[in-house]
Parts: structure tokens; C-alpha cells; sequence
């Protein structure tokens, strides 16, 4: 039987690995691209640090069927349930590393909650990965924007890793330290109306960020009271977190069309991100890089380079092929500290220029194929 391998050796190859990673997405960042063969190996070698250091994930991986030893390429990396992170640590060193834990919303169980832990050097890996990708896809023509943000700030949301990220952008790309108007008693919808309003008189370009549901309720309003705005050239919108507000459904191409006609952005500078807390990178719309680059916008969301997406018949290893619904699996580089690729339960399709569209959430027996067997994690009990 191997011997645990100790705190300090964890901690000091997780540091040396992030410190890699981060490296080569700031490569990504410049006129130095990273290979995609390049992007393999490093995914390689993450996931063989892993299977190391993060024992339950190590057991698993050696009960696949096909076991640990014949993953050769990272479409065979073994893929964590989304629900895994609700029952175990899934982070690669002790409890004393982690700085920063970030939790999901538990809309379908209130007491089960995703965790992820971020060591010091993780949570500055994401902070690489957030300023890359969205100098690429939010702001690759503008270098500075007055945020105006649809989201609570991390002082009163610590866990939700939307207020961390959108903190970043803030900071990143931000004039000043933006204006924020989600708190303890939920959106102000009033202030912000009002802030907009203002934002109108101004020349310089202001970007609003937050919840998907915050904004199509400050649309409402606006809507509800005629109030019909015009916010400066070159201003933006990104909104995050999901589709539904309330019992409600929002509808993501109907919100755009709602910002054109009562903010007065153009539908290609609104974009979606999908974020989510098991994961550490971004993946937009690519809109508006792709209108700064005169180029066409490719369907749906583009992972970036040290990403990937594809559909999958969950029991199989194996990618679907383009245009083939399936359950959606991600593999993100900048996950060295949590397992690297991680199992969905939305539905969608990918296409042949590596984007992807998400259509739904699984349901019947694509939902069982994503389902938790806490059994298979747990370690042998001593004879």
C-alpha cells in the first residue's frame, strides 16, 4: 500500500503547478499562445497530481473500469459530479492551506451545498484566469469602464464566487471601485434605475455586470415606467447566474432585446458568462470580441484555450460527436487544487469551432448517469 503522501509535499507541488498553469494563461493573455498539445500534457499532469493528492478523487479514479493508468489523452480524464462537491473535500492539501471557500446556492437542496477551497496561490490562479479571459471577451476595446453592478459585493456575500469575480473585473478594468447595489436586503432596483439614468449624461462607457435575474428586474422596471435610456457608446452589459428569477423563466436572447430597447446597448455588446463554483475560469459569449475583431461571433459560449467543453453520453469517456445533444462536461486548467474536469447535468451540444450551447438541465435517465455513489469514494475499511 503507497504512504499518504505529507502536507508539505502536496503543498509544495500544488504551488509549483499553479505557478505553471497561471504562467501559461498569461501566455494566453499576449502574442505567446500556448500549443494545444502543450495545453494536453499540462492537463495530463494535473490530473496525475490529483489522482495524488486528492485521496478520495485517487480511489475513484482507480475504480474506473478502465482504471487511472489508461488516461492518455484529457477527453479520459475521469469527470466529478457536480453533486461530489456537495458531500466531499475534493480540495489537494490540508484544511489550514484553503484561504477562500466558496459555496453554490443549493437551489435543489438548501442543505447540501457545493463547496470549493482555494488555496492562496488558487485563488490568485483565478484571478489570472478572470483578468485574461475577460480582457479577450468583455473588454478587448476598452481599457477602462464605471461599473455599475447587479450583484452583492464579497463583504456581504463572502461565499458565492460571482461577487468574488465580479470584485475582479471591478478592480481589473474598473475607473473606481464601482457602484453596488445588491446588499443584505436583496437589489435595490430604485438606485440603480436611478444610477443608470445618470450614466446617460456621462461620455464614457459603463459596463453592468451581475445576476441575470437582478437585470431583467431592473429592465422591468425601467420597462414598467417608460423610462427608455441611452447609455454612452462602447458600454456594455454581462450578466451571470442562471435563468430563472423566481418561478419565472429569462430567457437570455429575449434579454437582450430588452437592454437594446431600454439601456440602449446594442445585443452584441450583452453577453452571458456561465460561471460555476466547481469551476475557476469563464466561459462567455464571444460577441464582442468577436465585433472588435470584425470578425463573426462563433454560437453560444467559447471555453478558452486552457479549457474545454464537449457532450457526453455520461457512462462513456468518449465525446459525442459536434451537434450531438448530451450531458455537458467541462475541463479546466485552472483547477489544480479541485479535480480539473467536472460532470454537469445541463444538456447542450458543442459545434466544430470548440463552442457549445447549453439547452436545458438533465432529466430522467441522463440525471441517473450523473448521480452520486457516495460508496465508490469511500476509502476500504481496515481488515
Amino acid at each position: 500500500m503507497s504512504t499518504a503522501p505529507s502536507g508539505a509535499e502536496v503543498r509544495t507541488r500544488r504551488d509549483l503547478l499553479t505557478g505553471r498553469v497561471a504562467a501559461a494563461i498569461e501566455a494566453e493573455g499576449t502574442t505567446s499562445s500556448v500549443s494545444r498539445a502543450s495545453w494536453d500534457e499540462l492537463a495530463l499532469e494535473v490530473f496525475a497530481f490529483q489522482r495524488w493528492a486528492i485521496p478520495a478523487y485517487g480511489r475513484w479514479c482507480e475504480a474506473r473500469p478502465r482504471g487511472a493508468a489508461e488516461v492518455e489523452t484529457p477527453w479520459r480524464i475521469p469527470a466529478v459530479p457536480t453533486d461530489a462537491f456537495k458531500h466531499l473535500s475534493l480540495f489537494a492539501g490540508e484544511r489550514s492551506d484553503v484561504v477562500r471557500t466558496f459555496h453554490t446556492s443549493g437551489t435543489s437542496r438548501a442543505d447540501a451545498r457545493g463547496a470549493a477551497h482555494f488555496s492562496a496561490a488558487g485563488l490568485a490562479l483565478m484571478d489570472v484566469a478572470i483578468d485574461v479571459r475577460a480582457r479577450q471577451m468583455l473588454f478587448p476595446d476598452v481599457e477602462r469602464s464605471r461599473f455599475l453592478v447587479l450583484a452583492p459585493a464579497p463583504e456581504t456575500d463572502p461565499e458565492r464566487i460571482m461577487a468574488h469575480g465580479i470584485r475582479r473585473l471591478v478592480t481589473t478594468f474598473g475607473e473606481d471601485a464601482g457602484m453596488y447595489f445588491v446588499g443584505p436586503a436583496g437589489l435595490d432596483v430604485k438606485a440603480a434605475a436611478t444610477a443608470l439614468l445618470a450614466s446617460t449624461c456621462i461620455e464614457r462607457p459603463v459596463a453592468v455586470v451581475g445576476a441575470s435575474s437582478a437585470l431583467a428586474a431592473v429592465v422591468t422596471a425601467l420597462a414598467e415606467s417608460g423610462a427608455r435610456l441611452a447609455l454612452p457608446a462602447g458600454s456594455r452589459v454581462m450578466h451571470a447566474g442562471g435563468t430563472k428569477r423566481g418561478a419565472e423563466p429569462v430567457d437570455p436572447a429575449q434579454l437582450r432585446g430588452h437592454v437594446a430597447e431600454w439601456l440602449g446597448v446594442a445585443p452584441d455588446h450583452c453577453v452571458n458568462l456561465l460561471g460555476m463554483t466547481e469551476l475557476a475560469s469563464q466561459l462567455y459569449d464571444d460577441t464582442i470580441r468577436a465585433r472588435a475583431a470584425g470578425e463573426g461571433a462563433r454560437r453560444g459560449k467559447v471555453p478558452p484555450p486552457w479549457c474545454r467543453t464537449w457532450s457526453t453520453d455520461p457512462a462513456s469517456p468518449e465525446p459525442l460527436p459536434p451537434e450531438t445533444v448530451g450531458v455537458l462536461r467541462h475541463l479546466d486548467l485552472a483547477n489544480v487544487e479541485r479535480p480539473l474536469c467536472v460532470q454537469t447535468d445541463d444538456l447542450g451540444v458543442t459545434f466544430t469551432d470548440g463552442s457549445f450551447e447549453i439547452l436545458g438541465r438533465a432529466a430522467g435517465s441522463e440525471a441517473r448517469e450523473c448521480a452520486l455513489d457516495l460508496d465508490e469514494w469511500r476509502a476500504p475499511a481496515t481488515p
